[in-house]
């Protein structure tokens, strides 16, 4: 009998998205339950930043790919940054749930606290989406420049940043 080893990871986008939802869907359902978040928002805040990127992976391959027609799955080291950040993002309300089940402050305030930090989020990305939509009919790069953008823009240069020196 033969067993198969694992010699290779698969990086195609339906394996990574199809991880990341294996990753996603049961654990932080409960995770949002037990630490009294607004599921239905994080839920569509997970569309959006999923979404997010499905629509970025697009705009880049009509904006540089020689051959629009082909999809190369995505080896950037941006993409690869894109999902780390993604999913950093989505750490940012989880702690602020952690932290006020942490204080006790109860369920709505819980609920107020992470509310505030996701519904700028969630804006943006889908700020973000718009972007590569519009980018993706004009064929021209589309600048982000809310307020919202701006921050979410040097939160992930941070991130950035501390990715770039872990790797070093």
């Amino acid at each position: 009998m033969k067993i198969n080893t694992l010699k290779t990871v698969d990086l195609s986008l339906p394996s990574l998205l199809k991880t990341l939802l294996y990753l996603m869907s049961g654990t932080i359902a409960y995770v949002f339950h037990e630490l009294n978040l607004d599921e239905k928002l994080l839920l569509y805040y997970m569309v959006a930043i999923t979404l997010d990127f499905i629509f970025g992976v697009l705009e880049a391959n009509v904006l540089f790919s020689e051959d629009p027609k082909t999809f190369p799955a995505p080896t950037s080291k941006k993409a690869r940054y894109g999902l780390i950040t993604k999913g950093v993002m989505l750490l940012i309300p989880i702690l602020v749930g952690i932290t006020c089940n942490i204080i006790n402050l109860g369920k709505e305030v819980s609920i107020l606290a992470s509310s505030t930090i996701l519904i700028p989020l969630a804006l943006a990305e889908i700020y973000s989406i718009w972007g590569h939509i519009i980018s993706i009919l004009t064929r021209q790069k589309v600048e982000e420049t809310d307020a919202v953008t701006m921050v979410i823009t040097k939160l992930r240069k941070k991130i950035f940043d501390l990715i770039k020196k872990l790797g070093d």
